[in-house]
């Protein structure tokens, strides 16, 4: 059977390291622990429980060390975790299967995200993301919430319950808020394109809302969506602020401002006709709102 390495990147991740780390233990023939300049005692539970603990610089985020603990890891095959995260039994197996086929050099594995408690849908699911490969076939780039690049075959592990890591997520709003204040000034001192603010804005809550079935969670669902359009929206906001603001383009942005909730105000009015047309049971009502759909576009 070929070789498994475990790589995780901790940052004070003293109350969920255990969990990462006793969920592959007794499968993975390497666990590395890549530690930027944790303060908690994440770095003496990893050496108990028989990780290997490497120390890096503190980047504010991962991305810039997981190249680094890839490069590390001995193993032909690489899993990385992160340490609120934990692999299922029934996705340890099928892993080990996996591993014994060399045609394939990378998979892209679904990730069953809890966030406040609940197993969210809205756009988190399947949340795809390519986590175990063949050593030398991926490429980690070091960007904020940077997608991994496969160089070589690439395939999709099923999107099943089973077979997704389970990712314990934000446990409350105040932890979200306080992530997305970090990481929204992060992004915004790499990002370099300018997004209409209003447009950025509805354009994430739509996608996530009504394209990816947040309407079907209820109020959870409304507030994931809202939030989520929060972190672009902020993420934009202060980007523009390290560009300097303007004060002096009043016309300009208010026609700009005119036009985005024009095409916003059309593109409810198509989520909202093409929801009632997925939920109704009636043919009047799915006419109607066919009808309503193609008038909106």
């Amino acid at each position: 059977m070929a070789e498994i390495s475990v790589v995780i990147h901790t940052k004070n991740a003293e109350k969920t390291l255990a969990m990462a780390i006793k969920s592959v233990m007794f499968w993975a023939n390497e666990i590395v622990v890549v530690d930027m300049k944790s303060e908690d005692r994440t770095i003496e539970i990893a050496k108990e429980l028989g990780a290997k603990v490497l120390l890096v610089p503190d980047a504010k985020y991962a991305d810039p060390a997981r190249q680094f603990a890839l490069d590390k890891a001995k193993g032909p095959w690489i899993l990385v975790l992160d340490a609120d995260e934990e692999i299922p039994k029934t996705l340890a197996l099928h892993l080990q299967q996996l591993a014994t086929n060399m045609e394939v050099q990378a998979y892209e594995l679904p990730r069953k995200n809890m966030i406040f408690g609940f197993w969210a849908h809205t756009g988190w699911w399947p949340d795809y993301i390519i986590r175990f490969f063949q050593k030398g076939f991926v490429i980690w780039p070091a960007k904020v919430h940077g997608t991994p690049i496969s160089t070589g075959i690439t395939q999709k592990v099923e999107a099943k319950e089973e077979l997704a890591i389970l990712h314990h997520n934000y446990e409350n709003v105040e932890e979200f808020i306080t992530r997305l204040n970090r990481y929204t000034s992060l992004e915004a001192e790499q990002k370099s394109d300018e997004k209409p603010l209003i447009r950025t804005f509805f354009h994430e809550f739509i996608r996530r809302y009504f394209a990816e079935d947040g309407a079907q969670q209820g109020e959870y669902g409304q507030a994931l969506s809202f939030l989520q359009a929060c972190y672009m929206l902020i993420a934009e906001i202060k980007r523009m602020e390290q560009k300097g603001f303007s004060v002096n383009n009043s016309a300009q942005t208010f026609a700009r401002t005119e036009l985005e909730l024009e095409n916003v105000y059309k593109d409810l009015c198509y989520w909202i006709a093409d929801t009632h047309i997925r939920s109704s049971h009636s043919f009047m009502d799915r006419l109607y709102w066919r009808i309503r759909r193609k008038l909106s576009v």
